[in-house]
């Protein structure tokens, strides 16, 4: 949708989906895998490279959705001179039980294949509905 008003509005839209989410999601990457946020921010710069090589006289300018806001939080640190303007979209904030999904997703690490994604996250951040498990937290209390 988003593109599709850009694109009426005289823009040219490149989209490139981060290491393990959307199209880059292949046997090495699959759903959520990131093997380093470096990674990710140094693909970034290798495009926005190539936008501005091919196409010098136009701006680039770069949207960051959700996660996508830290990795281009991260690629400004060294990389602004790169861009003519920047758009945050839905940044992350602060969440209590980040520290419990941290920890559940290192467990899930020892058991399992790096690689591997468990169905419950791939729920979790594919956003399908979790069918099988019916769980909700409500401050510190868990119940079913």
């Amino acid at each position: 949708m988003l593109t599709k008003y850009l694109n009426k509005s005289g823009y040219t839209v490149f989209i490139s989906d981060n290491r393990g989410h959307g199209a880059s999601i292949d046997a090495k990457y699959n759903h959520g895998y990131i093997d380093g946020v470096e990674k990710v921010v140094d693909d970034n710069i290798a495009i926005t490279n190539c936008l501005n090589e091919y196409f010098p006289e136009k701006e680039v300018y770069m949207i960051g959705h959700s996660l996508g806001t830290v990795f281009a939080r991260i690629f400004l640190e060294n990389s602004d001179y790169k861009i003519n303007k920047l758009v945050l979209s839905g940044p992350p904030n602060f969440i209590e039980i980040v520290p419990l999904a941290i920890f559940i997703g290192n467990i899930a690490n020892l058991y399992f294949v790096e690689h591997k994604t468990l169905k419950i996250l791939e729920k979790l951040y594919t956003g399908k509905k979790l069918t099988t498990i019916g769980y909700h937290i409500t401050k510190k209390k868990y119940k079913k």
